[in-house]
Parts: C-alpha cells; sequence; structure tokens
C-alpha cells in the first residue's frame, strides 16, 4: 500500500471544499441553520446563501448540529475599534 502513495509526490492535494484562508469555521449550535449561523456570526440573516455557497450546501437546512461551517472573512461582524490613545491629546495643561 505505501507504494500507492509514492505517486502522490509533485502532486497537489485534492480540492478542499473548504477555502484555506481568509474567515474562519464556526459550529453550528444545537437546532440553528444556516440562517442562523448567518445573523448570529455576519449580523445579517441573508448571508446564509453565500454560506451556503462557500460550504457546497444546497440550502438553509442542508445542515446538522454541531457541524463546522465555514465563513469567509468578509461577511464576518467587525469587531469594534479600539479607542485610540489621541482622543485626549493636547487636553491636559
Amino acid at each position: 500500500r505505501c507504494g500507492e502513495l509514492a505517486g502522490w509526490g509533485g502532486k497537489s492535494h485534492p480540492a478542499s471544499t473548504t477555502p484555506g484562508s481568509g474567515g474562519g469555521n464556526f459550529t453550528l449550535l444545537p437546532n440553528e441553520d444556516l440562517k442562523g449561523l448567518a445573523k448570529r456570526v455576519t449580523g445579517s440573516e441573508s448571508n446564509w446563501q453565500q454560506i451556503a455557497k462557500d460550504n457546497s450546501l444546497k440550502s438553509a437546512t442542508d445542515v446538522t448540529p454541531f457541524q463546522s461551517i465555514w465563513v469567509a472573512g468578509n461577511l464576518l461582524k467587525q469587531a469594534p475599534a479600539k479607542a485610540s490613545g489621541t482622543a485626549n491629546a493636547g487636553s491636559a495643561q
């Protein structure tokens, strides 16, 4: 059997169904579908269709509890910006 794997040298690995960069994996909560996940991690339920497409899923309910779902970085909620330390610069004298 080892000889069967020797043929892989120099060849690319099979394509993954999960994109490799930008974004993150999220675990579906019990009774959560793609619409619920989209609302939770992106802030908009309407992003479920793009999430489904990115994960080769056909519908919002084509999932199982605790399934890991990849969400593109451009869809994720942005963390609130940290307050700048220069906001009060010059006010103390």
